[in-house]
């Protein structure tokens, strides 16, 4: 049945016929997949299944269409994006003849999913990854993909897309797995033919000394790991002690029961850790998905210790920070002075600034570190590891070493946020004091200036009195002259006496007068 369907599609497709071609294709290649058999194959959850199922027909027809391989047991594509599902010129993505408008980044979104898949790993097998650091290139080039485009045009494997997260090539027995991740990029050997020197002879051994010497960026995690069958290896722990030149290793029994994986995850002397697989029969993608953890494994504690030496140098710094703010904290209980507070203010400023500035240099760090400690306990915990009389497990090695320096980096991130507040309530505390003193000075500037005010009143309501009478003596003396030259006229009443009534009427008709210009300022 499924090679008449593959058939079928075969006979009644053209590729004139575009879309419908491709979909009609990846349908009979989704088909072949699902309709696994059993056979001699590779071993996945107690059942025989097959590696590569999609007939020779459908295969032909995926590549013709843009689909590249074949589903195989690590329920993963070879190349998880079909051309024909690529974005278009105007970066929306092509579905067929679809009439639906679909987001520009929505196959993206999916393809997230499916980055970086486990590759198959044959039984005695020589895995070598390396882990490096991503350099920043000039001009938004990236060095570390132009370096994988000089490899595979050197080995003539096809390059990939440009945004590509994942690549796996191969050049003679050697299958090489190109990945970029956020801060680094890996690259993972593979060579399926192993001698009885184990880590004599690795997989770097076929990689031409050149591309490892052109590598840009520089290297976190450097691994070795042999996959041995137990059937030909009974002693385990006698191959694990020399293979590590050491006993205290840890051992554990993984994936309940059918592998046993050791390590010292120490660096040895060609500076890679070592790792042991002992395989009891699993299937080529079971033992991938397992060696692909215990590579992050070791490749993501050392990527969440690069926060270790951040967080040591932080807590030099906060001890110093610490101490000044605790002399500007004993000296706010003192008596509040306008000058001493003003420095006491400029200091506070200054911490604060110093703080801000720590966390601005450290939060990355100490937040990927966080991260990438997560992402270990998850890969450990999905070990399923389970224990060996005598050894210590890969988590309970976690817990003790690595567990210890993330609860540092962590409590050194804590403690920065605690300085932070402290500082802030600190400022808090001496702006109010500031403000209270600033309050109690206006208030005595304002007495001040309400008693000048009454003082210059009774200044004016006394100067209003002498200008009465001043002016009422030149007015006596006005009608003095008048009397006068009255009594000289004839008049029969003598000048004291005139003089006398007027000066009563003078100073009232004053008094008034000055009393309605001052009536007459104050509405205005």
């Amino acid at each position: 049945m499924l090679t008449e369907l593959c058939s079928t599609a075969s006979q009644k497709t053209k590729p004139s016929d575009g879309a419908r071609f491709a979909s009609q294709t990846l349908l009979a290649t989704r088909f072949a997949y699902i309709m696994r058999v059993p056979t001699g194959g590779s071993h996945r959850g107690g059942r025989k299944t097959t590696e590569r199922i999609c007939p020779s027909a459908a295969r032909r027809q995926a590549h013709a269409s843009g689909y590249i391989g074949c589903m195989d047991e690590t329920d993963q594509p070879q190349d998880p994006v079909p051309s024909a599902l690529l974005p278009t010129g105007n970066g929306e993505p092509s579905y067929g003849s679809s009439p639906l408008k679909f987001v520009g980044e929505r196959q993206l979104l999916l393809n997230e999913a499916h980055a970086r898949p486990p590759v198959d790993i044959p039984i005695k097998s020589s895995v070598t990854r390396l882990m490096m650091t991503a350099p920043a290139g000039t001009d938004g080039n990236d060095p570390a993909f132009e370096h994988l485009q000089r490899m595979c045009s050197e080995t003539s494997c096809p390059v990939p897309a440009k945004q590509a997260k994942h690549h796996v090539f191969e050049t003679g027995s050697l299958r090489i797995v190109w990945e970029r991740h956020t801060e680094f990029y890996s690259l993972t050997f593979i060579r399926p033919e192993l001698g009885d020197a184990l880590f004599s002879e690795t997989a770097l051994g076929n990689v031409p000394p050149q591309w490892l010497a052109e590598q840009p960026g520089e290297v976190l995690s450097a691994t070795h790991l042999v996959v041995l069958p137990v059937t030909v290896y009974e002693d385990e722990f006698e191959i694990a002690r020399k293979a590590f030149g050491r006993n205290d290793f840890t051992a554990s029994k993984a994936t309940n029961g059918p592998v046993t994986i050791a390590s010292d995850f120490r660096a040895h002397a060609d500076g890679f850790t070592r790792v042991l697989v002992f395989d009891r029969g699993t299937g080529d993608g079971f033992r991938g998905r397992l060696v692909q953890r215990l590579l992050e494994i070791d490749a993501y504690r050392l990527a969440a210790l690069m926060a270790l030496p951040v967080a040591r140098k932080l807590t030099i710094d906060l001890n110093g920070l610490e101490r000044r703010l605790e002399e500007i904290i004993h000296r706010l209980a003192s008596k509040p002075e306008m000058g001493v507070d003003r420095q006491l203010l400029d200091d506070l400023s200054e911490i604060a600034g110093t703080i801000e500035e720590l966390e601005q240099e450290t939060h990355f760090r100490l937040s990927a570190s966080a991260a990438y400690y997560r992402i270990v306990l998850e890969r450990v915990d999905r070990l399923r590891e389970e224990r060996i009389d005598g050894r210590q497990r890969i988590g309970m090695f976690m817990e003790r070493r690595l567990g210890p320096a993330m609860r540092t980096c962590e409590a050194t991130e804590r403690r920065l946020q605690n300085l932070a507040n402290r500082t802030s309530r600190a400022a808090q505390l001496l702006r109010t004091r500031v403000n209270v003193a600033v309050e109690e000075g206006n208030k005595s500037l304002l007495e001040s200036l309400n008693k000048r005010s009454e003082a210059q009143l009774r200044l004016q309501q006394t100067v209003e009195g002498l200008s009465a009478v001043a002016l009422t003596y030149y007015a006596v003396g006005l009608v003095s002259y008048m009397a006068s030259a009255a009594v000289d006229a004839g008049l029969d009443v003598p000048k004291n006496l005139i003089v006398g009534l007027s000066v009563p009427i003078l100073a009232a008709l004053t008094l008034l007068g000055l009393k309605r210009m001052r009536d007459n300022l104050h509405k205005g």
